[in-house]
This record gives structure tokens, sequence and C-alpha cells, in this order.
């Protein structure tokens, strides 16, 4: 391949947040894993008895890990390339931080733990003389700030933090020192210390969970361990992902100017474009990509044996994006719609001899009502170019069949697997196994229109 080509197309497919946020979680995991290594050994050390308030940034650490890996699941590439699963496995029998925790759930440790030194206690001790602090901190406190903090600040935000530093001296000089119920400069380490040795056991189960959290996202993310469809499902979210990317829109509109300052007749350009990209999908993947023509089942079967790197899964997910981009762009909106009409509903009349009888004589007017509806419509134009979908979304139109059957009878007693038979015959060999599964699973792509759509054709006719 041209390397150079082929690496600008794999970093226009890379989904560039996957990577920021699996590399956020493995940096904060290993500082959080550090951390805590460097509390246990201060211990050994006779440097440091932590009370729990060290743990607290351990524990801040570990939300802002949950919350990457979270996130990650939002974007369907993470459950395509094996480079995040395997990013996250490392962690997956990590048992760095158990050892402590042990430490913030037993009593007996929590006693031989060395009191918090109320350093500030002291100091107001030594400044204060009849209840009141020294006279001359808070302007000493001022011209710290001027010294060390202002040089730094915006000018809009002077203002602000000067009048929110003369409130606080102003409630620390008004608060009596013994007051242990006002948070004030003076007790907010004792009350760090206080807040974090009462919410122990919750931090210390909070960082247990990492176990099994870890543990539930690697298997929702693990290809192999998914339904073929859901793998199918999940690589076409990614490709329209990068269709409606800003970076795709930018490669396309200079695509196109390419196109164009090449001269000659633009339709042509477009025919060797074309063949371009049916050139390496079939000379690259062509076992994977005659997958995809047959049915998202297959294809998703494909994948998973298949086992693809990620620069390998990210150039398909480019050809196959370019290939549907390429359709789009020649294929005429009002042709595009004339084409799904005749073909859906060339497809639905192959079913007409198994309509139930009631149905029989106005089959084909209740088929063009509903293929004409429409929110109807605008699903079955949402297909891609496969050989599979044949100028219409198939998926929509088992969807519609299963609906009339499982709530009319509308092809009396007929199986799913008659009305796939029959669906399939045109297509690869077995595939009406595919079209029987989607008449028969329950899930369904129709919203409430949809369905209100159908009713009306029935209605009508």
């Amino acid at each position: 391949m041209n390397d150079n080509k082929e690496r600008r197309n794999i970093e226009l497919a890379a989904d560039h947040e996957v990577r920021r946020l699996l590399d956020m979680a493995t940096h904060n995991w290993k500082v959080a894993q550090s951390r805590m290594a460097q509390i246990t050994q201060e211990r050994a050390d006779g440097i440091y008895n932590d009370s729990g308030v060290e743990v607290m940034a351990v524990y801040a650490r570990m939300e802002r890990v949950y919350a990457c890996i979270y996130d990650l699941l939002r974007h369907p590439q993470t459950f395509l390339l094996p480079s995040v699963i395997n990013g996250l496995r490392p962690f997956l029998n990590d048992e760095s931080m158990d050892a402590e925790l042990t430490r913030l759930l037993s009593l007996s440790a929590h006693r031989a733990e060395a009191k918090t030194v109320d350093f500030w206690k002291k100091l107001t001790e030594h400044q204060t003389s009849n209840s009141h602090l020294d006279s001359t901190l808070e302007r000493k406190v001022t011209t710290l700030l001027v010294k060390h903090v202002m040089p730094y600040l915006a000018e809009e935000d002077v203002m602000e933090v000067m009048t929110k530093i003369g409130n606080i001296m102003k409630q620390t000089n008004e608060v009596s020192k013994d007051d242990s119920d006002v948070m004030n400069f003076f007790n907010l380490g004792r009350k760090v210390s206080e807040m974090a040795a009462d919410n122990r056991p919750q931090m210390a189960l909070a960082l247990l969970m990492r176990h099994l959290f870890t543990e539930m996202v690697c298997k929702h993310i693990d290809g192999t361990q998914q339904n073929d469809a859901a793998v199918a499902n999940v690589f076409e979210k990614a490709k329209n992902q990068l269709l409606e990317s800003d970076g795709w829109h930018e490669y396309w509109a200079n695509h196109k100017q390419h196109l164009e300052r090449k001269g000659g007749s633009l339709d042509e350009q477009w025919k060797a474009d074309a063949a371009e990209v049916e050139e390496w999908l079939q000379d690259m993947r062509g076992y994977i990509y005659n997958r995809w023509n047959e049915s998202p089942e297959a294809f998703g079967q494909a994948l998973k044996r298949e086992q693809l790197d990620d620069d390998t899964m990210l150039l398909l997910l480019f050809y196959l994006a370019k290939k549907d981009a390429i359709v789009r762009e020649t294929e005429r909106p009002d042709k595009r719609r004339r084409k799904m009409k005749l073909n859906a509903f060339e497809a639905a009349m192959k079913l007409r001899e198994l309509a139930a009888e009631k149905y029989y004589d106005d089959y084909e007017d209740i088929w063009e009502h509903i293929i004409m509806s429409e929110n109807i419509s605008e699903l079955l134009m949402n297909y891609n170019s496969s050989k599979y979908n044949n100028g219409f979304n198939m998926m929509c139109l088992c969807k519609i069949v299963s609906h009339l059957q499982s709530k009319y009878k509308f092809y009396g007693s007929h199986s799913s697997e008659d009305l796939g038979k029959v669906l399939g015959d045109r297509y690869a060999k077995n595939s009406y196994d595919t079209f029987s599964n989607y008449i028969k699973k329950k899930e369904t792509m129709l919203n409430e229109l949809c369905f209100n759509e159908i009713e009306e054709a029935l209605e009508n006719n």
C-alpha cells in the first residue's frame, strides 16, 4: 500500500477522542497506583501514617479513570479497535491498591494512626490576643497576594480575588478559634481530616469497584463476545460517525475539487474513483467485503473471525465510507428515492402469494401506500451501498413485514422462516436465514410515526 496515502486515510478515519480517553484513563490509573504505593512506603518508613487524607487524592484520580472509561462507551470505535480492550486488560487483575484498602476498612489500623497535627490552631494561638487575630495579619496576606498571585491573574479577576480573600480574613477574625462548627481558614485542615476519616469505608468501596467496573467494560466491548449482528451494527455506527465528522466533510470537499481540476468528464472521474475503492476492498479484504455485501450477520461474523488490527480496521472504515459517499455524490436524491421505491416495492411483492386472504386483493395498494409514507420512506432510504440492501434498507422492510405479521397476521399462518426464505432467495446462499431473523426479532427500528403510517395504509384499503 502507499504508506503516506494510507496513513492519511487512517488518521482521517480514526476517532482521536477514543485515543485521548484511553490515554487519560491509563495515565490517571498509573498515577493512582504510584500514589497508593507511596502512601504504603511512607508508612513502612515511618514518614507518615495516612489517616485517609492522602487516599482522597487517589480516590479523585480513580474517579477520572472511571469517567474516561465510561465515556469510551459512547464511541463505536471503542468496540472495534483491539488497542482499546488491550489497553484496559492490564488493569483487569490489578491488585496494587488492595492492601491499602484493608487499612481504610480496619478499625485497629485507624486507631494506630497518628492524630492530625492541628498546625493552624497552634498558629492562631500564637498570633491571637484576646481572641482576635493580629491586626497586621490581614495586611500581610494582602502583601502576599500582590507579590505572589496578582502577576498571574487576569485583570478582570483581580477585584474578585481580592474581595474573596478579604471576606475569608474578615470571617476568620470574627469567629472564635474554638468554634469547631464553623468552616474557616484556621480549622480547614482538621475538617478535611475528619471528612477523610469518616468516609474511609466509602473510599475503599469506590477503589475496590475498579475490579468489577473494568471487568464489566472489557466484557462489554469485547467483539468476540457479541453476536454477529451487533458487531456489524457498531461498525455501521462508526462509519456513519466518520461520514458526519468535520474532518470527513473537509476531506470530501477537497476530494471533489481535486477530481474537478483533473479535467475531462466528471462522471468518468467518479467511476474511476469508485473502481479504485472497489479494487482496494476486493484485493485487500475480499473475504470481509464479500460478507459485507451478503448480510450484516455475515459481515459481523467475518470481522470477528479476521481479528483486524487497528490500522486495517480504520482503513476498512475509510474505504466503505468512501464507497457510500461516492454513491451519495453521484446518485441524485430524486433518483435514489425512485430506486428505493421501485426496489422495495418489488421485494414486498415477492411475498404477495403468502398474504392473508383478507389483505390479498388490496396487497399492492397497501404496500405502495406504506413505501410512499413520509417517515417509512426516509428509513427505507437510509441504506448503505452493499448489494445486500439492493437500493433500499432491507432491514427496515423486514421490520415492517414483522410488524404486519405479528400485529395483523398479514401473512396468515406463515412463519418467519417462510417469509425470510422468499425474501432472501435472490441473494447470497442461505441469506434467507438473515431475513428470517430480522423478521423474527422483537426489536424494531420503526418509530411511532411509522406505526401510524402502517395503520393508515391498512385503513385506507
